[in-house]
C-alpha cells in the first residue's frame, strides 16, 4: 500500500520525500476557491468532528470529552450509524496513488449487508466539487487494491444525517484527473 507521511501542522503529505497535494488541495488551487476568513471556524469544527467519529467507531471515545459544540454532529451520525451498521474496515486513513502524483485521507470504508462503502463526512455547505473529490478518493483506493461498491456522503447537520448516495462516480474521474494536469502543469509546467 502507498501510504505517505503526513504533517499535520503543515497538512502537508509526502511519498519517498516528494511533497503531494491532497485531493482538496488539487481542487481548491485549480478552480480557485477562496474561503473566508470565518471558514476557519467550520474547518476546525469539522475535524473534531471527525476524530469524534472516529473515536466513536474505534468504541473508545469518552463522551464526557465532546465539546457542546460538536454533540449534535456527532448525536446524527450515531443515529445514522444506528441504522446503517457500518463495520468500519478503515478510518481517517491516507493513501497515495501508484503515479506518486496525489494524496489524500478517506474518512470511513466500511462494510454494510456485505457490500463495502466509502462513506465521506461533511458538515458544512454542499460545494459543486463533492463529486471530483470522491472520485479521488476512489482512485486512491483502487489503486491501493481496495474495491468498494459505492461512495455516500454523510452530510452531517445538528439532528440530522443527511445521505447523498454518489452516482455515476466514473464520469467526475476524468473531470479530477484533468484538475490533476492542471494543478502540476502550473506548480512546474511540465504535464503529467
Amino acid at each position: 500500500m502507498l501510504r505517505p507521511d503526513f504533517d499535520e501542522k503543515n497538512h502537508e503529505y509526502r511519498y519517498g520525500g516528494k511533497k503531494l497535494p491532497s485531493v482538496t488541495t488539487v481542487i481548491k488551487e485549480v478552480l480557485n476557491i477562496q474561503y473566508p476568513d470565518y471558514a476557519i471556524y467550520h474547518a476546525t469544527r469539522g475535524t473534531y468532528v471527525h476524530t469524534a467519529i472516529e473515536l466513536y467507531l474505534k468504541g473508545i471515545l469518552d463522551f464526557k470529552t465532546v465539546d457542546e459544540t460538536i454533540k449534535p454532529y456527532l448525536d446524527s451520525f450515531i443515529a445514522f450509524q444506528e441504522k446503517a451498521k457500518i463495520e468500519p474496515l478503515l478510518l481517517e486513513e491516507r493513501f497515495a496513488d501508484k503515479n506518486i502524483t496525489f494524496a489524500g485521507t478517506v474518512d470511513i470504508v466500511g462494510k454494510v449487508k456485505g457490500k463495502t462503502y466509502l462513506f465521506d463526512i461533511k458538515t458544512g455547505q454542499k460545494q459543486d466539487s463533492y463529486n471530483a473529490q470522491m472520485a479521488g478518493y476512489k482512485k486512491l483506493l483502487n489503486d491501493n487494491d481496495i474495491e468498494i461498491d459505492g461512495i455516500y456522503i454523510l452530510d452531517l447537520k445538528p439532528a440530522v444525517c443527511k445521505v447523498i448516495k454518489v452516482e455515476n462516480i466514473e464520469k467526475y474521474w476524468g473531470l479530477f484527473e484533468g484538475m490533476l494536469r492542471v494543478y502540476w502543469y502550473k506548480l512546474n509546467k511540465t504535464i503529467i
